[in-house]
């Protein structure tokens, strides 16, 4: 039994030398050796960065064929001879190049993706306590097609989490709670570099009560709506106590209840938590 043992891993060992070598003369067949880095000028990527290689010509269905994907940073990929399109990509950032293979070449390309960090915070008016799991961004592109659409990149991304894009310029939005309280601004991303930008919000906590008189108890199964000035419905909901993140502001709160309807204009201030509250016998 030993010596059978020892026969088969000597001929696991003899393949593990005969099978690479015998790839590497197969008629047509190349060795693409691949690299990334950043910029043109920074060092080569050791860790993060995935190849996907496709056949250059499209199938019947008009899609490129995934030949092979590598994770490696620096992976070295036996091919056939033809023409391939090979993709990097590093975080959200990806370079694509057409490559030629030629047969028995040993072809090196290196990958400047050019691409770089963002990191965006989200600031917020004292004495407001901010719920910052509520704090969302969206990266859109920075150029808009002829509708005025921007191509969005990332949703529900975490407010001062780091991202690696190609460089150039994005559309942020960051987004707390799920109402009204937004703020959008542009930043541009430049290669090898880390971009911080900061995104100020007005936002307030409002919270309303429909109640027999000042300072009574809230009645229930009301049902709400929050108006902008002009009139519009920003929110509906039902219930005793409703609560809103909502940027700062005018706005005007109707509370229906038994066939009645009661409205109140007030004013919400940058970084105040607010408990409206309309007294039912006001009706609108």
């Amino acid at each position: 039994m030993k010596k059978i043992s020892k026969l088969a891993t000597g001929l696991l060992f003899l393949l593990t030398l005969i099978i690479p070598q015998a790839l590497s003369q197969e008629p047509g067949s190349a060795i693409l050796s691949l690299s990334a880095k950043l910029d043109e000028h920074g060092r080569l990527l050791q860790e993060g960065v995935s190849w996907y290689i496709y056949q250059a010509k499209t199938d019947r269905q008009g899609k490129y064929r995934l030949v092979t994907k590598h994770d490696k940073a620096s992976p070295g990929v036996l091919l056939p001879a033809g023409n391939y399109l090979v993709t990097a990509t590093y975080g959200q950032a990806y370079l694509t190049q057409k490559i030629e293979i030629r047969p028995h070449q040993k072809k090196q390309q290196t990958f400047v993706i050019n691409a770089g960090g963002l990191s965006v915070t989200s600031s917020f008016p004292s004495p407001l306590k901010v719920r910052r799991s509520r704090v969302r961004l969206q990266v859109y592109s920075g150029d808009t097609d002829q509708f005025g659409n921007r191509s969005l990149i990332l949703k529900n991304l975490p407010a001062d989490k780091a991202i690696i894009l190609n460089a150039g310029i994005y559309h942020i939005v960051s987004r707390y709670g799920d109402v009204n309280a937004i703020v959008k601004g542009d930043v541009t991303v430049e290669s090898g570099k880390i971009t911080k930008a900061t995104l100020s919000h007005t936002a307030t906590h409002a919270t309303f009560k429909l109640v027999k008189q000042a300072g009574g108890e809230a009645l229930p199964d009301t049902q709400w709506k929050l108006l902008s000035p002009i009139g519009e419905i920003i929110r509906t909901t039902v219930g005793a106590i409703p609560s809103f993140i909502l940027k700062s502001g005018e706005y005007a709160i109707r509370a229906s209840r038994d066939g009645t309807t009661f409205e109140k204009k007030f004013t919400l201030k940058p970084g105040q938590s607010s408990q409206i509250e309309v007294v039912a016998g006001e009706p609108e």
